[in-house]
């Protein structure tokens, strides 16, 4: 009886120790890569996450480039650098992938409140100022992602549930940034009284225009918007399409 209750024993303290290395291990883990998981496991879930951002960046410059339709999953998978069976595996259909990459994209769109605040306390003067500067703003995002424009300009032809999801989630949520300096302008009469969504179509219609299209305009003009003295006489000139100057 001493013999097996000793031999019970060892197997006890042993099952206990392997569970404190197991627990020892886990916590190191932790402790170096901020998960729960096995450094391994850890490691092989840092792969995956950047091979599905690799597939969404692709996905994103692919669908701009050539729309839903003409966007074949082959083409993204190459330009990902990846095999197609990678991008299945990530998204269930192409319309999954097309709507991460449409959130993607307007991740890059600007946030005015943080660069040009607006809390109704500011002079005529200022509020023409904060004006130009969200034009600049404007204008710099539609330089470095021309992409977002040219997702809704593909997708605005197709008058689909797509269409909607983007109006919806993405575009309106966008548009309404500007709604706080909009407000402050026209109330103090620095803005011209049109309607919100005409202001806020027209002022991101016509700097699309000149900056994401930036190379057709800089052949039909002769000038680079992307240069800092053009790109300023080209805002001030849309400023005057917006702002009135009585004050």
């Amino acid at each position: 009886m001493t013999s097996h209750s000793n031999d019970w024993r060892f197997l006890a303290i042993l099952r206990l120790s392997l569970a404190c290395r197991v627990v020892q291990i886990t916590m190191t883990a932790k402790a170096t890569t901020g998960a729960t998981l096995p450094v391994k496991t850890g490691l092989r879930e840092q792969r995956k996450t950047e091979t599905r951002d690799r597939i969404v960046q692709a996905a994103v410059a692919c669908f701009a480039e050539l729309g839903f339709d003409g966007a074949s999953t082959r083409d993204i998978a190459r330009a990902a650098g990846v095999g197609q069976g990678l991008v299945t595996y990530h998204f269930e259909s192409k319309d999954a992938l097309w709507r991460a990459a449409v959130v993607r994209a307007f991740e890059h769109f600007p946030e005015p409140q943080e660069v040009v605040p607006v809390d109704g306390s500011e002079s005529p003067a200022q509020l023409k100022t904060l004006f130009l500067e969200l034009a600049h703003l404007y204008a710099n995002h539609c330089v470095d992602a021309p992409f977002v424009a040219m997702l809704i300009y593909h997708q605005a032809g197709q008058r689909d549930e797509r269409l909607q999801w983007l109006i919806e989630t993405q575009f309106i949520p966008n548009i309404e940034k500007l709604r706080p300096l909009y407000q402050a302008g026209t109330d103090a009469g620095v803005i011209r009284p049109i309607p919100f969504v005409t202001f806020a179509f027209a002022f991101t219609g016509v700097i699309n225009t000149h900056f994401a299209l930036y190379e057709v305009y800089r052949r039909v003009s002769g000038d680079d918007p992307r240069e800092p003295a053009i790109a300023d006489a080209i805002l001030q000139s849309i400023g005057a399409m917006f702002l009135l100057d009585d004050n």
